[in-house]
């Protein structure tokens, strides 16, 4: 039984021994500079003509992108449990009603906030092309 373990582990270990490293830390530490630096709600000031605007927009973008990927969940989330409750009704009219009724709340939510996603988008688009926010 022991040496099935480690005939099996052998490779995996010369594999990892063998491949070069990826990164040293000075480099990932600048990486981790630059990201800090460059993007997000903690940018370093940008001293150029609407530089505090594009921040507010950049970090408006990223808050909206993490509700929308959060509102995609939910959505999923309701229709899994929708679908559990109406394969475990076994006939019960009223709980498989709940059910779809689950299944269009959901649907109906999700039209929505595809709906509000592709207002800002246009809005965006027409504010970026109108020459109010420079990219």
């Amino acid at each position: 039984m022991r040496r099935h373990c480690l005939t099996r582990f052998a490779p995996f270990a010369m594999l990892t021994a063998l491949l070069p490293r990826v990164a040293s830390a000075q480099d990932m530490m600048g990486r981790l500079v630059n990201a800090a630096c460059n993007y997000g709600p903690f940018a370093c000031p940008d001293n150029t003509a609407g530089g505090g605007l594009r921040r507010a927009a950049g970090l408006v973008g990223l808050v909206l992108g993490a509700l929308l990927a959060f509102l995609g969940v939910v959505f999923m989330l309701l229709m899994i449990m929708a679908g559990w409750r109406w394969m475990m009704a076994r006939g019960n009219e009223a709980e498989v009603t709940k059910a779809q009724e689950t299944i269009k709340s959901a649907a109906i939510g999700l039209l929505v906030v595809l709906l509000a996603y592709a207002l800002v988008t246009f809005a965006s688009a027409i504010i970026t092309q109108s020459g109010l926010i420079k990219t």
